[in-house]
C-alpha cells in the first residue's frame, strides 16, 4: 500500500510540474503570437491606406524580377497601371475581390 501511495505521489508531482509549465509556455507563446499578429495587421492596414502607387513598367525588369518586385514593394498597395503591353506572353490578369458586390 505504501508503494502505491509513493507511485501516486510521484505521478501527481510530475503532472503538478509538467502541466503548469506547459500551460505557462503556451500562454507566453500565444502572447508573442498576438503581438506579432497585431504588428502584421497594422503594417497591412498602413499599406492599404497608403496613396495609390504607380505600377512599374515591365520593360525595367528581367524574367521573374517584376513579380518579385510587385510582391515585395507593392503587396497590399493600391496601384495604377499605365502601360501598353504588345507582348501577350507578358500579360498578367488581376482581379479584385468582391464582398457583397463591392470591391
Amino acid at each position: 500500500l505504501a508503494q502505491l501511495a509513493s507511485r501516486r505521489g510521484v505521478a501527481v508531482g510530475v503532472f503538478g510540474v509538467v502541466l503548469p509549465g506547459t500551460a505557462a509556455y503556451l500562454g507566453a507563446w500565444q502572447l508573442r503570437r498576438y503581438t506579432w499578429k497585431c504588428e502584421l495587421v497594422a503594417e497591412r492596414e498602413a499599406r492599404v491606406a497608403a496613396p495609390v502607387a504607380e505600377l512599374p513598367s515591365l520593360g525595367r525588369y528581367g524574367d521573374g524580377e517584376f513579380v518579385r518586385t510587385v510582391n515585395d514593394e507593392l503587396a497590399y498597395r493600391r496601384v495604377r497601371l499605365t502601360d501598353v503591353c504588345l507582348r501577350h506572353d507578358l500579360e498578367m490578369h488581376v482581379a479584385t475581390r468582391m464582398h457583397d458586390g463591392k470591391p
